[in-house]
């Protein structure tokens, strides 16, 4: 996501690039180890914010594929500090629970990342999907997302809108429909303009 900070930064905004632990290691993280990550990594700038001369109060998440994910549900469910205004996902998951003609090598890599099976504790598996969070009052959403997409089925994106529209949350559907789950950011026409007018006009 280095490319994406450093256009964001010579737009004017002061960013970061947040890692997390993973899941399928031999230390073997799972869910929410990976967005209590996020939330210590923002409680971390916030903690600089004077020493920086940045705002801590004015915080925008994005995220592409898992990083999505993570950003979503952060924003959603674990903003306790209501710091992050808006957030951007690329191709994020947003409904675990039902993962539309999964592969078996998916369902593999979610139950690496929950640390069980949907069938055998499906409440684990609503908890860490967004779309489960959505309320009144959920922060401006954009989402971007590819057609083609094999990994992550565009359908999820359809689902998060729609349960935003419900609620009448502020949110923006960009629809790709010659790209995929992998996608270079500075090639994609027009993504990166989506992101910065979103930023201008909710953060």
């Amino acid at each position: 996501m280095s490319a994406l900070a450093k256009n964001f930064r010579d737009k004017g905004y002061a960013t970061a690039t947040i890692n997390y632990r993973l899941s399928h290691t031999s230390e073997n993280f799972i869910h929410p180890a990976q967005v209590s990550d996020l939330g210590k990594a923002i409680d971390f700038i916030d903690s600089k914010s004077k020493e920086w001369n940045i705002s801590s109060e004015s915080m925008a998440l994005v995220g592409a594929s898992a990083g999505g994910q993570i950003a979503l549900l952060y924003t959603y469910a674990y903003d306790t500090g209501n710091r992050v205004k808006t957030v951007i996902s690329l191709a994020g998951p947003t409904n675990l629970v039902n993962m539309e003609n999964a592969s078996p090598q998916q369902a593999q890599v979610l139950h690496w990342f929950l640390g069980t099976d949907p069938q055998s504790t499906p409440a684990v598996y609503q908890q860490a999907s967004p779309i489960s969070h959505v309320r009144q009052g959920s922060k401006p959403t954009l989402l971007l997302h590819g057609k083609l997409d094999l990994i992550v089925p565009y359908q999820q994106a359809l689902d998060l809108k729609a349960k935003l529209d419900q609620f009448g949350i502020k949110n923006k559907l960009v629809t790709y429909d010659n790209m995929g789950h992998e996608a270079d950011l500075n090639l994609v026409p027009g993504l990166l303009a989506e992101c910065e007018n979103w930023l201008a006009d909710n953060l």
